[in-house]
């Protein structure tokens, strides 16, 4: 089956690859899939050492944000099992960033045109390709069947307009035998269409035109990539395939998106001091144990953890947070989210008002008009998600937020309010520190739609603030004041941003 050579070109191509104007290179990937994608031209290399020397096989073609002193320190892998997990694990954790990274070196690539009569170089190429091929191999038991062969370079087929719909494959016979081979055509599924004759009679030497159309109406609607296969098979040899992955894109917009649509972050600080009703002023902060109760987290978009974190003030308050965020299981253009859910729970001791009696060492009740007496819990919280609106078509930017807070009480199971006398606030920047959208969360609840949004980078926070009249402060504050026993308090948020075509419902 080495005999054998496919060729792919495609009518539609006749522009070439665009390079990310906007947001490219969010991300600096691990250093393990930097160290399979070396796997795998090293493996090249070796077969056809020649391919150092051209500039269309880099030796890490997905480098993210990684600076080059960084990358030229990391190893190769030892091994195709580990370079195989390495890479596909790392593109399912971050799909939004890797995708049109993929599909631009992809698209239109020189070694759809390498012909398998070049023997060394063509090996090389099944090597240097092979992460490309796993990823979008359909069924992998045919990946590591050694009688089945994979053109070297994934298809890209791209829409660009309602008159280009034809993806042609240039069949070839390098061998000294006549070939018959049959197309499965049921794997194509509605996407592409055969127009050319099934099954091909191939003389040696000679080659043959395969014509597909592709399904415009449905390619234009879908809001992800659909991955095809082509393949070609001997019918008296059904196990012996020829099979190409062939990548269906509903625009070029798919070689132009940003790095990623969202990036998440959680930031807060954390303090506590003593409000003394027999102090001219209050006490503070006190001291917390651990290191953990100020902080920023980063949270990936999908495949993390939930983000659990504990820290106390000794014996005067306890905090416990949990943050966490999911998105989309798929890669999608068209309608792109990130949800996250923030649960802070706690306790915190409280103090009795207590004035002097009467009678010499009493206590008795405090006139009204005394100071308070208890503890503070205050500092900062704030969620931020930085969205990418890429070049193009209108998008709109969908806000839905949820919170929830205990109010305060006089029963004996204290229930502090979480927020107290602040404002949940929500403001949405461009690029050039211009408001977009500044409002205060009512009843617990906000859902609006910003229109028609250009591109650019836009920050989105929601936090709590005290208002001053002429901006908003960002802060928080839980007061246990004139009650001995300890207090407890708990708030939730939720939220959820979706980033998504100006004509969708």
């Amino acid at each position: 089956m080495k005999q054998f050579h496919l060729i792919f070109t495609t009518l539609l191509f006749s522009v070439f690859v665009h390079t990310l104007s906007g947001f490219n290179g969010l991300q600096r990937f691990s250093d393990d899939f930097y160290a399979a994608q070396k796997y795998f031209y090293k493996q090249a290399k070796l077969k056809y050492p020649k391919i150092a020397k051209e500039k269309a096989y880099p030796e890490v073609p997905l480098t993210g944000a990684i600076k080059k002193e960084e990358l030229s320190k990391i190893l190769p892998m030892p091994d195709f099992i580990s370079a195989r997990r390495s890479f596909l694990e790392e593109v399912k954790k971050y799909p939004e960033q890797l995708y049109p990274e993929i599909f631009r070196f992809l698209y239109n690539h020189p070694a759809l045109q390498v012909s398998a009569s070049n023997k060394m170089k063509f090996e090389a190429l099944e090597c240097y390709f092979t992460a490309f091929n796993l990823l979008f191999t359909n069924d992998p038991y045919f990946y590591y069947h050694p009688q089945v062969k994979h053109n070297p370079c994934p298809v890209v087929f791209c829409y660009t307009n309602d008159k280009n719909n034809q993806l042609q494959v240039n069949l070839s016979n390098a061998s000294k035998i006549d070939l018959y081979m049959m197309i499965n055509q049921g794997v194509l599924g509605d996407g592409l269409k055969l127009k050319s004759k099934n099954p091909l009679s191939l003389k040696p030497g000679s080659s043959q035109t395969i014509k597909c159309e592709v399904n415009l109406n449905k390619l234009k609607s879908d809001s992800t990539y659909s991955v095809l296969q082509l393949i070609l098979a001997d019918p008296s040899q059904p196990k012996i395939k020829l099979i190409a992955p062939v990548i269906l894109l509903p625009s070029k917009e798919f070689l132009n998106l940003p790095g990623q649509f969202f990036n998440l972050k959680y930031t807060y600080t954390s303090h506590v001091k003593n409000i003394d009703l027999y102090s001219d002023r209050t006490s503070g902060p006190e001291r917390c144990n651990g290191k953990n109760c100020s902080g920023e987290v980063c949270i990936g978009l999908r495949n993390q953890p939930e983000i659990f974190e504990q820290y106390a003030f000794g014996d005067v308050g306890l905090v416990q947070f949990k943050f966490s965020s999911t998105s989309y299981p798929q890669y999608r253009e068209k309608n792109a989210s990130v949800e996250f859910e923030l649960n802070e729970l706690g306790e915190l001791q409280g103090k009795a008002r207590d004035c002097p009696g009467p009678v010499p060492e009493s206590i008795g009740p405090c006139p009204p008009e005394s100071a308070n007496n208890g503890k503070q819990l205050y500092g900062s919280r704030k969620v931020t998600v930085d969205v990418y609106v890429p070049k193009g078509k209108p998008r709109n930017l969908l806000l839905q937020l949820e919170a929830d807070d205990f109010k305060n009480t006089s029963s004996a199971n204290l229930k502090l309010s979480w927020l107290g006398n602040k404002k949940l606030m929500v403001q949405v920047i461009d690029s050039t520190g211009n408001f977009v959208l500044k409002e205060i969360i009512k009843s617990g609840q906000l859902k609006t739609e910003i229109k028609s949004l250009a591109p650019g980078k836009y920050t989105c926070s929601v936090f709590p603030a005290t208002d001053d009249k002429t901006k908003h402060i960002p802060g928080f504050e839980i007061n246990h004041l004139n009650q001995a026993e300890k207090g407890q308090f708990h708030f939730r948020l939720k939220g959820k941003f979706v980033l998504r075509d100006h004509n969708t419902e």
